[in-house]
């Protein structure tokens, strides 16, 4: 089978957060239609862990895809690819024991030549949407999703439930490990679409909704995609991101081996409104409404090791679930109606416990969360998704220090002050140039440190040599690491940055280390304030003049306006030039509709 889709779209939002925990893969800006997986991942943790969990699990499990390709995606390669990750977890969380707790889901879409094979760990989604209607859907790993299937709770009591955003599984490292769940979906037609997404999207897109926008065939996809972006911009507490693929064409067909049933699915009578609660992990289910585990399948053949270090550090998380798979009652129980009945009783009391000791977690945890103050809903650009530049441990892409080195670590120069104490030219025999970026910049490795630094060719020096890993410079950004800390992000010209937030619109936004920000066009202008798109124009002010961006953050209009207003529905916009207030086109050109009178205030006649 030869599955061809087209161009993939995808956003990640902020919301009505102070950071994005979410991340998705690929990059919508630099993707195709020849892009094979898809990935959605919700970070969770609090601070920054959260973040830093999502993006790690995409970029480990697309590293692990790049280096070990197949041409039909099993269930055993999946399980394997996320015990990948969770090495991969690990791994840092014995260098870095302060991320303690950080967790993600992950959805993943994945075409090959047996179909499509979806997995997911959590409660982000993935559809399948077939001529407006949803044919197949992932089960939620959520608390009252269990509880709901085993008759416990009602479809409308679970809309409101206090813990409706506890989630049962997620990637978090540890030696116990995780299994994803994995359906193989044979069954392609032209025109399906899959739809990727976080919980934030649930917070605005129901079900019903998100048929009603994919099954209306006046519009294009571009324009499907806007409207599903539109419902939740600006209307949700939570992080939103999504992904939508539309199979474009089928050819050929399954072979007989890679042939497997098609999945029944049932509507979930679960709608979900998550709220602006903190979504935690490995909250226990009641005894009472736990069935027997089904057998555990079969372990991957060849496995590779898979020694996963325990951090020595206490981690404060409610006990995980015994089983290993998803709890699966084989039939739903009732409750008793019977007020003599013992059993009412002991169900009754069983989840009154786990709803205390859950809400006495929530609480610690939202309040954990909510120390930083959360980014008001305002005229601010959305907040972007920061995107991976590249793998954490992509072989040739990333020039890093050897572990065994482990220098100790220089203190970083402000943006400010970058270049300032720099001589001018501190080249050394012990210097090893290790690679060429442009024709006047060179990173170079000090032998004696193993450490990193930029130079030009002349011999002046950018930034000092204190990193352990310089990344790709992607529009003249690159993400670097320290032996210690955070990662952080550099220009060619030495400013340094804590945060990058990946193109939206065409426009990157950063944070320098004392949290001024500053935005980066794809066009490669550095920008100090942006506005929110209108009419497809973005008004952005380099130093004090204005102009006008197009959605792809290249320059529609000169910047050069004293005042620039936003693009009204006819085309036109009103600015300031040489102190004189005209309307303009998308293009810059004066327009004949004549300026808005300005306002003059009306004395009140005295009586």
């Amino acid at each position: 089978m030869d599955v061809r889709i087209a161009r993939p779209l995808g956003y990640s939002e902020l919301g009505n957060r102070g950071n994005n925990e979410d991340a998705l893969y690929p990059d919508p800006q630099h993707t195709s239609a020849r892009q094979r997986w898809f990935l959605v991942c919700d970070g969770v943790g609090g601070a920054e862990r959260g973040e830093i969990a999502s993006k790690l699990a995409v970029t480990a499990l697309d590293t692990y895809f790049h280096r070990h390709p197949v041409t039909v995606v099993t269930e055993a390669y999946v399980q394997e690819a996320v015990a990948h990750v969770e090495d991969q977890f690990n791994q840092y969380l014995t260098t870095n024991p302060q991320a303690a707790g950080m967790a993600t889901t992950m959805t993943m879409l994945y075409l090959h030549e047996a179909g499509a094979t979806v997995a997911h760990i959590g409660d982000s989604r993935v559809y399948q949407i077939r001529e407006g209607s949803i044919i197949w859907c992932t089960d939620d790993h959520s608390y009252v999703n269990e509880l709901v299937k085993a008759g416990v709770l009602s479809a409308a009591e679970a809309q409101k439930h206090p813990q409706r955003n506890i989630i049962t599984r997620a990637l978090q490292g540890g030696e116990k490990g995780v299994k994803a769940s994995v359906q193989i979906l044979n069954d392609l037609r032209a025109g399906d679409y899959f739809f990727l997404c976080s919980d934030g999207v649930l917070e605005r897109v129901s079900d019903e909704l998100l048929e009603n926008t994919l099954r209306d065939r006046a519009d294009t996809n571009e324009q499907k995609m806007a409207r599903l972006h539109g419902y939740s911009l600006g209307n949700t507490r939570d992080n939103f991101t999504a992904y939508l693929i539309q199979i474009e064409q089928v050819t050929g067909a399954v072979e007989f081996r890679h042939q497997v049933a098609a999945p029944v699915y049932e509507r979930s009578a679960i709608d979900t409104d998550h709220g602006d609660a903190v979504t935690l992990i490995n909250m226990p289910i009641p005894d009472a409404v736990k069935s027997p585990a089904p057998p555990e399948p079969p372990a991957p053949v060849a496995a590779p090791a898979r020694p996963a270090p325990q951090p020595q550090y206490e981690v404060k998380t409610t006990p995980p679930l015994a089983p290993r798979n998803p709890v699966r009652p084989a039939a739903p129980v009732p409750v008793p109606a019977r007020r003599s009945s013992p059993w009412l009783t002991v169900v009754l009391v069983l989840i009154g416990l786990a709803l205390a000791a859950g809400g006495w977690y929530f609480w610690q945890q939202y309040n954990h969360k909510n120390d930083s103050t959360e980014l008001p809903l305002s005229s601010q650009p959305p907040a972007r998704k920061s995107i991976p530049v590249e793998p954490v441990d992509q072989v040739g892409e990333d020039l890093t220090v050897p572990s065994e080195s482990n220098p100790p670590e220089t203190p970083e120069p402000s943006p400010a002050t970058a270049s300032a104490d720099l001589p001018a030219s501190d080249a050394k025999s012990t210097d090893d140039v290790v690679k060429t970026v442009g024709d006047d910049l060179k990173i170079v490795r000090d032998k004696d440190t193993g450490l990193l630094g930029l130079r030009t060719a002349d011999g002046q020096w950018t930034t000092a040599r204190h990193y352990s890993k310089i990344g790709d410079f992607d529009n003249g950004v690159a993400r670097v690491e320290t032996s210690k800390g955070p990662e952080k992000y550099i220009s060619k010209d030495g400013k340094t940055f804590s945060r990058f937030e990946d193109y939206q619109y065409g426009i990157a936004t950063l944070t320098d280390v004392d949290g001024h920000k500053l935005y980066l066009s794809k066009g490669g202008n550095w920008l100090d304030e942006v506005k929110s798109p209108s009419n497809q124009r973005i008004a952005v002010r380099q130093n004090q003049k204005w102009g006008y961006l197009n959605m792809n953050g290249q320059v529609s209009n000169f910047i050069q306006y004293e005042k620039a207003g936003p693009f009204d529905d006819d085309g036109t916009a009103e600015v300031v030039l040489n102190g004189k207030a005209i309307r303009i086109d998308k293009e810059g050109k004066p327009s004949a509709k004549p300026a808005k009178p300005k306002k003059e205030a009306t004395a009140k006649r005295s009586t």
